[in-house]
């Protein structure tokens, strides 16, 4: 044992009477360890949270009666895709203007598209913009449009590729072969008895053509959420934006997710109205005499409903406007989850 410890000392210059926290203290500092940074908050927290920005965003747009001008000015467009489909049909003397040649519907079709999404677009703009810094001044609709011009050919291309995109899906849809059964059931559940009746028939049809593409903008709206958000306030193009709108949604799916079963929860509410009013003939008797007697009293209900549900779908599309301000803030300011910092810097 004394010869192990002679060598040792001779050949490492150890010395047994010195402090082990010495030698500890002429170690080199080691890296911090690379962990995985959960997120602080669990899908409950999550799910709550962006329950609780789709309600604020309702109770912001009737507190701030200067933001009601947005509802009015979607509803507009629904109304100028309304009239487009009627007056086309008119025109057409059919209840479909495709009667009038495939690329004549596709171009109309194309037209009536592009103009609305891009109404669309730009009210979302208004709306981010006008929201985003409340540091400068009141939300207004003037601010919001003012604002929302200086982005309007980033704004018109990204409304242009969606625009291709709806006409792609809705020419798809009708020249289906399985759309000749899908249409009239989607008639009968949606305006049957007394619709039908006291609705005349192109109104029916033009009806029946902006909820599908209506239908057809809104998922288009919902999976790009935030790319209007990325091209007005991230000031990027049309496609480093769309790249960032995935990147954003990746970080607050789960509160996003909520958002839309909040809005949805509500157009469901409202569209309930719609089998209530079709039973009115199982709560008369299936009388149809007492249809002809009150058929005035009857329309009147169907257009109070058409135009509540209209003007609920306009509220909706506003305050998810205001819904996506609130996301995109914390889109910039949670980690996603798959990211792993230095454990410390947390």
């Amino acid at each position: 044992m004394t010869l192990s410890l002679n060598y040792i000392r001779k050949k490492m210059g150890w010395c047994p009477n010195t402090a082990m926290m010495q030698t500890a203290a002429v170690l080199p500092s080691e890296k911090p360890e690379i962990v995985h940074n959960p997120r602080p908050d669990g899908g409950g927290k999550r799910i709550a949270r962006g329950a609780g920005i789709a309600t604020r965003s309702i109770k912001t747009l009737f507190s701030n009666r200067k933001l009601l001008w947005y509802p009015l000015l979607a509803g507009l467009v629904i109304l100028f895709m309304f009239a487009a489909e009627l007056l086309l049909m008119i025109y057409s003397g059919s209840y479909s203007y495709w009667s009038l040649g495939y690329k004549t519907g596709l171009v109309l079709t194309f037209a009536i598209e592009i103009a609305s999404i891009f109404g669309l677009n730009l009210i979302m703009a208004g709306i981010v913009l006008c929201l985003y810094d409340s540091q400068a001044g009141p939300a207004t609709v003037r601010k919001g449009l003012s604002l929302a011009k200086c982005h309007l050919k980033p704004v018109a291309e990204w409304s242009f590729l969606m625009a291709l995109a709806g006409t792609a899906v809705y020419t798809i849809l009708v020249h289906h072969p399985y759309y000749n059964h899908l249409y009239p059931a989607f008639v009968t559940a949606t305006l049957s008895i007394p619709f039908l009746y006291y609705i005349p028939g192109m109104v029916s049809a033009a009806i029946s053509q902006t909820f599908t593409l209506m239908f057809i903008n809104a998922i288009l709206l919902t999976i790009t959420l935030f790319v209007i958000p990325g091209i007005v306030l991230g000031k990027r193009d049309v496609p480093g934006a769309a790249k960032n709108s995935l990147f954003m949604l990746s970080k607050t799916w789960i509160e996003t997710a909520a958002c839309i079963i909040v809005f949805g929860l509500i157009l469901l509410w409202i569209s309930l109205f719609n089998p209530l009013i079709q039973m009115t003939p199982a709560f008369t008797g299936y009388d149809y005499h007492f249809f002809a007697v009150h058929a005035t009293a009857i329309a009147a209900v169907c257009i109070i409903f058409l135009l509540c549900w209209w003007a609920v779908v306009t509220v909706v599309y506003t305050v998810a406007g205001i819904a996506v301000t609130d996301l995109y803030k914390l889109g910039n300011t949670v980690q996603p989850e798959d990211e792993s910092v230095p454990e410390g810097n947390t």
